[in-house]
C-alpha cells in the first residue's frame, strides 16, 4: 500500500500502518520469509511489529482486517470503544481483492511454504489498489 500511495505522490496525504491483534511479535520485523519476497518484487518492509492499540480506532479511518477471526476480534476492538468520535470503519481486505480463486481469506503464510507467501503478497497486490480507489474516490466526494 505504501508503494502504491508512493507512486501517486499522496505520501502527504495518506498514513499507513500495521499492526497485530497478539503482541508475541512486538518489535520485531516482518518474517525473514516474508521480507525476502517483498523485496523480490520491490517492496521493503522495514516496520516494527506492534499491538493494535485502542487510539488506532480514533486515529485511522480504516482498520483492515486479513481473515475472519481478525476481523470479529478487531470489530470486538472497535466495539469496546467508549468514544463517541470513533472513526475507523473495520474492514475486510478481500472484499476489495475480486475474490480470486474462491478465497475469503488472505491465509497467514507462517507455517506454509514459499507459495505461500508469494500468495499473500499476490492477494495484497490485488486488494491495495482497490482500496487506495475507494479512499480517493471518498476523499474526493467529501471536498
Amino acid at each position: 500500500m505504501k508503494a502504491l500511495i508512493h507512486k501517486q505522490n499522496l505520501d502527504h496525504a495518506l498514513e499507513v500502518d500495521s499492526a497485530g491483534l497478539g503482541g508475541w511479535h512486538r518489535g520485531s520485523l516482518p518474517d525473514a520469509r516474508m521480507r525476502s519476497h517483498a523485496g523480490v518484487r520491490g517492496y521493503r518492509m522495514e516496520h516494527r511489529a506492534r499491538t493494535v492499540a485502542p487510539d488506532d480506532f480514533l486515529r485511522f479511518d480504516y482498520i483492515f482486517g486479513m481473515d475472519e477471526e481478525n476481523l470479529k476480534h478487531l470489530k470486538q476492538l472497535a466495539a469496546q470503544q467508549k468514544s463517541t468520535s470513533l472513526r475507523a470503519t473495520v474492514a475486510d481486505t478481500m472484499d476489495f481483492a475480486g475474490n480470486p480463486k474462491n478465497l475469503h481469506v488472505i491465509p497467514d503464510p507462517y507455517y506454509g511454504d514459499e507459495k505461500d507467501f508469494e500468495n499473500v503478497i499476490d492477494l495484497c497486490e490485488l486488494a491495495c489498489p482497490m482500496i487506495l480507489q475507494r479512499i480517493i474516490d471518498q476523499k474526493l466526494k467529501i471536498h
